[in-house]
C-alpha cells in the first residue's frame, strides 16, 4: 500500500534523481491535492453535518462538489499536469469566491481572498512566468476590495453561513498553507535541490573534463589552432607554439602565417584538407597539411600535420623502390643490364631479327684480382663497361653483363660489333697504376626472340677459344657438343684425382754422351677414356684449377723418386717438373717446396722447376718473390718451351732462371729448314752467352742430335733417347747405367 502511494506521488531517490521536470510537477500537484484532500476532510464532514442539522441542505451538496473536483484532479487527470493544475487553480478562485458572496459575515468572507494567494505560484509552476504576473496582478482587485471594507452583495440569496464558519475558515487556511502547500514545495525543493547536486557534479565533470580537453589540446602529437569566424588565430597548442613561436601568435590571421598552396574553402566544413607551408628562421620550408578539425558557429578548430619529413621519406621509399627495380634488371657494378634483362630487352628491340650476339671476355682479370686487390679487378670491369656504353650506339645495340669477367653486346649489323672491338680501351690508369688489358671474344648469330641461346653459344666460342686474345672467332655447329665433352672431362679429373688415376712416368735427359744425367716427370692419366692425352686434360685441369692438385702430386712423387735414385748412384741426378703458373698468383708455394725437401730428407739441387716462357714473362711481384726464394734455397729453374713466346730479353737476363728448354717446334726442322737453324743457333747462342744450361726436347733423328752438338748444346730430350717411362723403369734404367 505504501509503495504503491509512493509510485503515486512520485517520491523517492529514483524519482528525485530524475531530470525531467514533469515528473516533479506531477508529484508537487498530486502532494499538494492529496494532502488538502484529507487533511480538510474533517472539516468538510464536520461543516456538513453542522448545515445539516441548520437545515441548509446545499452546504454539504456544494461540499462534495469540491471534494470531486478534487478526486477527478487526482485520478482522472493524473496524466496531464497542466490540465490538473488549471483544474486546482480554477478550483481556488470559486472557492474563494463562494467564501466571498455565500458567507454573510463580512471578517470571514474576506479571509476566503487568501486562497487566491496561491493562484500565481500554481501559474509559475505550470504555464509560466507570464501566467503568474498577470495572475498576480488580477488578485490586486480583490485586495483593494477586502481593504476598502466593501461587502460583496448576495446576489443569488444563497447563504452558507454556520455557526464555526470562521473556524472552518481559519482551519482551511492553516491546514492549507501550513501542512499542503509547504509538502508541495517540500517536493519541488527536493527536486530542485537533487537538479543543483546534479549540476554541480555535472559542472565538476565538465571541469575535469575542460581540463583534461586542455591538456590534450595543448599535448596533441600535431600542431592545433583555434581561429575565429574571421580567421584570427584565438588559441595555439604547444605543437603549433613549437612550430611557429609563442610570440605575436595569438590575434595573428592564420593566412598571414601560412602560405597555402590551394586556396582554403570560404566556408569551411569539417574533414577539408588544403596545404600549405611556412618558412623557419634557418630559411627552410616546412610542409604542413591543413585540416578543419572542428567547426562551430563562431570558431574554427585547425590541425597542422608537418608532411615535411613524410614527404622526404616517401622521396627516399621512391627512390628506394627505383633503385631496387634498377638492381632487379642491371648489374650492380657496372649498371649495364643483366643477363635476363638483356635477353628481354634484345628481343623486344630487335623481335625475329638475326642479331650478331658479342661474348667480351676480360683476359687475366683473376690475376688482376689476386695481385693487385678486388677493387682494382671491380674498377678495370667499370672502366671497360663504361667504354662500352659511351662508344655503342644507343639506338641499334643492347649491351650487358653476364658475370665476372664476361661482357655481352648484341646488335643487328655486324659493323657495330667491329667498331664496338676496335673501341675498347687497350690501356687504363687505376689509382695511379698503369695496366694493360687484353680481350678474348666470341661471336653468335641468332634470332633476337631466341637470346638466351645466343648468349650460350658466344660464351662456348669465348671459354673454346680464351687463351686466344684478339681474334674474333664465331660460333660453328659442334661447338656445344666440344663444351660438354669439356665438361666431362673435368667431372671425370675430380674423380680421377679421389681415386688416384694419375701417375708419374719420366722421360730421361741425357748428355752429349748419351748418358742419364737427370730426367723430367710428366703426369700420365691411367684411363681408357680417349681424352687421356696430356693434350686434352691438362687445359682443362688449369681452366678448372684442378691442376694445383695435379702438380702437387706429381712434386711429391718426383721427389720420393729422386730420392730413390740418388741413394745408388755417385752422380746424383736431378729431376724437373711442370708447375703451373696459378702457384705463383699468391706467396707459398716456395715454402711449400721447402719443407717437402726437408721432410723427405733431399738436396733441393736433385729437383728443378720447370715454367713456361709466358708465366715467367708475365710474372708478377709475387711469382718474382716466390721464384727468388727458390733459386735461393738451391732448386734449378728451367724455362720451358722458350722461344714461342716473346721473351723480353731484358726480362730474360733478370728472371732468376739457370736453364733454357728449346721447344721441340724448333727442334723438329733440323738441320733442313734454314729458319729453325737460324732460330735454334740464336737462341743457343743467346743461352750460352747468359750462361744459361740448354736443353733441347724432342730430338727424334741422329741429323738433328748432331747438328744441336755441334752448335753447343749439353743436354736431350727426346724419343731418340728415350720415351716417358713408368718411375719404376726409370729407376731400374738408372741402376743398369750405374
Amino acid at each position: 500500500m505504501l509503495t504503491q502511494l509512493r509510485h503515486y506521488l512520485m517520491i523517492g531517490e529514483e524519482y528525485y534523481r530524475q531530470s525531467d521536470p514533469e515528473i516533479w510537477r506531477q508529484s508537487a500537484l498530486r502532494i499538494l491535492t492529496l494532502s488538502g484532500l484529507c487533511l480538510v476532510g474533517w472539516i468538510g464532514i464536520h461543516s456538513g453535518w453542522q448545515a445539516f442539522s441548520q437545515g441548509l441542505y446545499h452546504v454539504p451538496l456544494l461540499v462534495f462538489f469540491f471534494y470531486s473536483l478534487l478526486a477527478w484532479i487526482l485520478m482522472g487527470l493524473r496524466h496531464n499536469s497542466r490540465a490538473a493544475a488549471l483544474i486546482f487553480i480554477s478550483l481556488i478562485y470559486l472557492a474563494a469566491l463562494c467564501i466571498l458572496l455565500f458567507v454573510r459575515i463580512p471578517e470571514v468572507a474576506r479571509m476566503g481572498v487568501v486562497f487566491l494567494y496561491m493562484a500565481p505560484l500554481t501559474m509559475r509552476v505550470y504555464f509560466g512566468m507570464h501566467a503568474a504576473v498577470w495572475a498576480m496582478a488580477f488578485n490586486v482587485f480583490p485586495f483593494l476590495l477586502i481593504a476598502g471594507k466593501y461587502e460583496f452583495p448576495n446576489i443569488l440569496g444563497i447563504d452558507i453561513t454556520l455557526e464555526d464558519s470562521h473556524l472552518y475558515i481559519s482551519s482551511l487556511i492553516f491546514l492549507f498553507f501550513n501542512f499542503c502547500v509547504p509538502l508541495s514545495a517540500f517536493r519541488v525543493y527536493r527536486s530542485l535541490e537533487e537538479n543543483a547536486l546534479r549540476r554541480k557534479k555535472d559542472y565538476q565533470r565538465m571541469h575535469r573534463m575542460k581540463v583534461m580537453f586542455e591538456e590534450i589540446f595543448q599535448h596533441y602529437t600535431v600542431a592545433l589552432i583555434q581561429c575565429d569566424s574571421k580567421g584570427r588565430i584565438q588559441r595555439a597548442n604547444l605543437q603549433a607554439q613549437t612550430l611557429f613561436g609563442s610570440e605575436g601568435l595569438i590575434g595573428k590571421p592564420l593566412q598571414h602565417l601560412l602560405d597555402f598552396q590551394t586556396d582554403p574553402s570560404p566556408s569551411p566544413r569539417r574533414g577539408e584538407t588544403c596545404k600549405a607551408r611556412f618558412r623557419l628562421p634557418s630559411e627552410e620550408w616546412i610542409e604542413v597539411v591543413v585540416e578543419v578539425a572542428d567547426v562551430r558557429q563562431d570558431t574554427l578548430l585547425y590541425s597542422l600535420r608537418d608532411v615535411t619529413e613524410l614527404k622526404r621519406m616517401m622521396h627516399q621509399l621512391h627512390e628506394v623502390q627505383e633503385k631496387a627495380l634498377f638492381l632487379r634488371s642491371h648489374d650492380h657494378l657496372t649498371g649495364l643490364y643483366n643477363y635476363e634483362h638483356f635477353c628481354n630487352v634484345t628481343a623486344e628491340r630487335f623481335g625475329d631479327t638475326r642479331v650478331h650476339f658479342l661474348c667480351i671476355r676480360i683476359a687475366h682479370l683473376r690475376y688482376i684480382n689476386h695481385k693487385y686487390g678486388m677493387r682494382t679487378g671491380d674498377a678495370v670491369v667499370r672502366h671497360v663497361a663504361e667504354a662500352l656504353r659511351i662508344s655503342a650506339p644507343k639506338t641499334c645495340m643492347v649491351y650487358g653483363r653476364l658475370r665476372g669477367s664476361l661482357l655481352i653486346a648484341a646488335s643487328d649489323t655486324h659493323g657495330d660489333i667491329e667498331f664496338i672491338r676496335r673501341q675498347l680501351p687497350e690501356n687504363l690508369n687505376i689509382q695511379g697504376r698503369e695496366l694493360s688489358v687484353e680481350y678474348s671474344f666470341g661471336l653468335a648469330v641468332t634470332r633476337a626472340n631466341m637470346a638466351p641461346k645466343g648468349v650460350q653459344r658466344a660464351e662456348m666460342v669465348i671459354q673454346q677459344q680464351q687463351h686466344i686474345l684478339g681474334d674474333m672467332p664465331i660460333y660453328q655447329e659442334g661447338l656445344a657438343e666440344k663444351q660438354i665433352l669439356r665438361r666431362d672431362i673435368e667431372i671425370h679429373l675430380r674423380a680421377a684425382l679421389n681415386a688416384r688415376e694419375f701417375t708419374t712416368f719420366i722421360q730421361p735427359k741425357v748428355n752429349s754422351l748419351g748418358e742419364i744425367v737427370g730426367g723430367e716427370a710428366l703426369v700420365r692419366w691411367l684411363t681408357d677414356k680417349p681424352y687421356a692425352s696430356p693434350a686434352h686434360f691438362i687445359p682443362v685441369a688449369e681452366d678448372s684449377g684442378l691442376i694445383h692438385q695435379i702438380d702437387l702430386q706429381v712434386m711429391e712423387d718426383t721427389a720420393v723418386l729422386v730420392k730413390d735414385i740418388n741413394a745408388h748412384r755417385e752422380n746424383p741426378l736431378s729431376i724437373s717438373f711442370n708447375l703451373s703458373p696459378l702457384h705463383f698468383l699468391k706467396p707459398g708455394i716456395a715454402d711449400h717446396i721447402d719443407r717437402m725437401v726437408e721432410r723427405h730428407g733431399i738436396r733441393p739441387q736433385w729437383l728443378e722447376i720447370e715454367l713456361t716462357e709466358t708465366c715467367l714473362m708475365s710474372a708478377g711481384d709475387v711469382a718474382l718473390n716466390e721464384l727468388e726464394k727458390l733459386k735461393k734455397n738451391g732448386h734449378h729453374i728451367a724455362m720451358d718451351d722458350f722461344g714461342v713466346g716473346y721473351s723480353s730479353l731484358k726480362l730474360l737476363a733478370e728472371l732468376p732462371i739457370t736453364t733454357l728448354k728449346l721447344d721441340r717446334s724448333f727442334v723438329s726442322g733440323l738441320p733442313d729448314n734454314t729458319r729453325h737453324t737460324s732460330i735454334t743457333q740464336t737462341i743457343l747462342t743467346l743461352g750460352q752467352e747468359l750462361g744459361f744450361e740448354m736443353v733441347a726436347e724432342g730430338v727424334e733423328t741422329p741429323q738433328q742430335l748432331d747438328y744441336l752438338k755441334e752448335k753447343g748444346c749439353g743436354l736431350f730430350q727426346g724419343f731418340f733417347f728415350y720415351r716417358p717411362m713408368p718411375a719404376k723403369d726409370f729407376i731400374s734404367l738408372c741402376l743398369r747405367e750405374s
